[in-house]
């Protein structure tokens, strides 16, 4: 059968797109519009769309499932309440009954429909979900190429509500500039995750890429809270910038004036009691309970576990001690005698003006207890989000000035 020009070329548009990393929903749509619109000029009957499996992923039809994620919930359930094209149905059936031995073609529909054959983004993260539930729960009916491109989606829509325009991409031997093995990383375009990870849950439904993933987009989070907070100057402002996550930002500032006078090595030296790294655990755990919680995974045994480990990071992260060329010293003592760049980054970081004051001869030290009372009375806004944090800063501070300044 002789190839229709326009629909060639239009399927080597949407191949393009199915191959390119981000959102391009938006194209997508126009090329619904021009497909259809194809169709009705030339007379296009449904077995030429055969030829071009990015069209018959393209023309399928959006989920009307919307049960709970019932792990006990079959696949074919699952598909059977779910509208499809007929053309897609074909697939379908292929993928429910030979997964592992799709043909190339069978696995370029299957991708193309599930990275973008879905236009409704919230019916598509559902597909992507259960597939992971499935995967989790040791099913093994979808094939490890279904898997990573839906693991991707997940994690791209995590990335979207945190840094619209980051992505996640997997990567084969995933290393560090010292050649050294990581699970995960963040980059300037988002997160990368080590292939091993992802092939290791398909293989045994462990979890240790999604809280990987997870840990990585936290660390974005963290990138995105500094950058609205550089430059704020009002305590209200500050706080709400801060998401409630007021302390740990403070944390990150001092240990940020440590780096910058240890060099780089302090953060590996410091890893385990890194506030960067304590934050990005805790909150990881914490959503990869919410995550399993949503696909009907989380045992009581599991969230025990779990909860252990956040209580271990939470312990971890009260630990004030640092070390700091070679000796292990008090965090908040080695901030004051490092007095230059705690100038610079609270130049940065107007933040840490709530903690910090100067002396009548211009060295910094910390505010005491009365006047981060004053400060507080001063303010026009005492919600309770304000007032929170404020409390929790009096009851830390000191009754009079006693900081020793090194100079």
């Amino acid at each position: 059968m002789e190839k229709n020009k326009k629909l060639e070329e239009l399927s080597n548009k949407i191949s393009s797109l199915v191959d390119r990393d981000g959102e391009v929903g938006y194209e997508l749509l126009e090329s619904v519009e021009e497909l259809n619109r194809i169709i009705q000029e030339e007379k296009i009957e449904t077995r030429e769309l055969f030829n071009y499996p990015e069209l018959v992923s393209l023309r399928s039809i959006t989920f009307s499932y919307s049960a709970p994620y019932d792990i006990n919930n079959p696949i074919d359930k699952f598909f059977d309440e779910t509208k499809f094209s007929k053309e897609m149905r074909q697939v379908i059936e292929e993928l429910k009954t030979s997964t592992h031995n799709l043909t190339e073609l069978e696995v370029r529909q299957i991708s193309a429909f599930i990275k973008y054959g879905v236009l409704n983004r919230k019916d598509r993260n559902k597909f992507s979900d259960y597939v992971l539930q499935q995967v989790l729960h040791g099913n093994h009916a979808f094939s490890y190429e279904i898997l990573e491109k839906s693991f991707i989606n997940v994690i791209d829509e995590v990335l979207r509500t945190i840094d619209p325009g980051k992505y996640c991409q997997i990567v084969k031997d995933l290393t560090n500039q010292n050649g050294e093995r990581l699970s995960g990383q963040k980059t300037d375009t988002g997160v990368k995750i080590d292939k091993a990870a992802v092939e290791k849950m398909y293989e045994f439904g462990d979890c240790e890429a999604i809280e990987t993933a997870f840990h990585e987009s936290v660390h974005i989070y963290q990138e995105v809270r500094l950058r609205t907070l550089a430059q704020t100057y009002d305590p209200v402002d500050i706080i709400k910038s801060c998401r409630g996550d007021f302390f740990e930002t403070l944390d990150i500032l001092k240990d940020s004036v440590l780096e910058k006078s240890a060099g780089r090595n302090y953060y590996y030296d410091n890893y385990f009691v890194s506030p960067q790294e304590k934050e990005a655990n805790i909150k990881a755990k914490t959503m990869l309970i919410r995550y399993l919680d949503t696909l009907g995974l989380l045992t009581p045994y599991t969230m025990d576990q779990i909860k252990e480990e956040i209580d271990d990071e939470l312990w971890q992260q009260q630990d004030s001690l640092r070390m700091f060329k070679g000796k292990e010293r008090e965090r908040d003592e080695l901030v004051l005698e490092n007095q230059g760049n705690l100038r610079e980054v609270m130049k940065t970081f107007p933040m840490l003006h709530m903690v910090y004051t100067k002396d009548e001869v211009g060295n910094i030290r910390e505010k005491t207890r009365e006047e981060i009372k004053l400060e507080y009375l001063d303010l026009d806004n005492h919600g309770e989000e304000v007032t929170s944090v404020y409390k929790k800063l009096i009851e830390s501070a000191k009754d009079e000035d006693k900081s020793v300044i090194r100079k």
